[in-house]
């Protein structure tokens, strides 16, 4: 007698277990946001071993994406499918970082949450450089970088606490000044990439 095997079976068990990995350490950040999680004690409570939290997850890294993850599901935060203009996603980002504005400032302060925070981050960046690359595609690479970095910079978080807290903007005019920033920007960069394809069509005979 063949023996068969309910794939789909071990399949939802498997996801069962990743869930409530999943859950527990999202647990024990909320409950104790002044440590840094450990691995070793995600698993005690979860009643897993190690090993297979690293089979769920891959590594330590693995269990704060997908904490920050659904930390920013929770949130509210834009969903890595985003499709909408850089623009759109500046302004959605904007009204996320106030609608959460105090749970932002409390990851910064408290270094169980850091490494959530970072990994949230850099789901948020990945959206924003697929945004920006047709308006950086003329550029350099260092040059796309450069705009990047200083894009992320000034709709970031950090920048958003310090818009509201340190200089004492409104949300909406804290809003509306990023928002003319990046337009000044992307109008800049993309009037730079049309001058750089009308002098890549110009020929010397064109100016008789």
């Amino acid at each position: 007698m063949v023996r068969t095997y309910d794939n789909s079976r071990r399949e939802q068990q498997a996801q069962g277990t990743r869930e409530e990995i999943l859950e527990t350490a999202l647990a024990l950040l909320k409950a104790n946001p002044d440590s840094t999680l450990k691995i070793g004690d995600v698993a005690a409570a979860a009643g897993v071993s190690v090993p297979t939290i690293y089979r769920h997850f891959g590594n330590k890294a693995g269990v704060f994406a997908a904490a920050a993850h659904r930390m920013s599901e929770g949130m509210g935060a834009p969903k890595a499918d985003w499709n909408g203009t850089l623009l759109e996603g500046i302004a959605t980002t904007a009204q996320f970082l106030e609608a959460n504005r105090e749970q932002i400032a409390l990851a910064y302060a408290r270094p169980g949450l850091a490494d959530v925070h970072r990994h949230g981050t850099e789901a948020r960046d990945a959206v924003y450089q697929q945004a920006l690359e047709p308006h950086v595609g003329h550029l350099s690479g260092e040059e796309a970088r450069a705009v990047s970095a200083i894009l992320r910079t000034f709709t970031g978080s950090a920048a958003w606490l310090a818009y509201r807290s340190r200089h004492g903007l409104s949300a909406d005019v804290a809003q509306r000044a990023v928002l003319w920033a990046a337009s000044a920007l992307m109008e800049r960069l993309d009037r730079d990439a049309a001058k750089g394809r009308d002098l890549n069509h110009h020929h010397p005979g064109d100016d008789r």
